[in-house]
């Protein structure tokens, strides 16, 4: 019975230290482009920034979950400046605690 209690308590304290080390905030998604951002970086080349929104899937990580209405307010540096407002995409969406969005 002591040891079963010590197992216990073990994972117990095991489970809360995992719950305050949660980074990045991850989910997948499938959803719509509804904003597009293009500027011309410092060397000259086309760097773009989408806002996703219009979820048709979403599905936060069960380790450290990333909000459906955070992710929908996120502005995600694009993988391609081609994107027209509308086109579906989807992958990765990860945030980590310095605010550093990556797709």
């Amino acid at each position: 019975m002591k040891s079963l209690t010590m197992l216990a308590v073990a994972v117990v304290t095991l489970i809360g230290t995992l719950s305050f080390a949660c980074s990045p905030y991850e989910a997948q998604f499938i959803g719509k482009v509804t904003v597009i951002n293009k500027a011309v970086g410092s060397d000259g080349s086309a760097q773009c920034s989408v806002q996703v929104g219009e979820f048709r899937f979403y599905q936060e990580s069960m380790v450290c979950p990333l909000d459906q209405s955070i992710a929908q307010s996120l502005v995600i540096p694009a993988r391609s400046c081609d994107l027209q407002v509308g086109e579906e995409v989807s992958g990765i969406l990860s945030v980590d605690d310095a605010g550093n969005v990556k797709w």
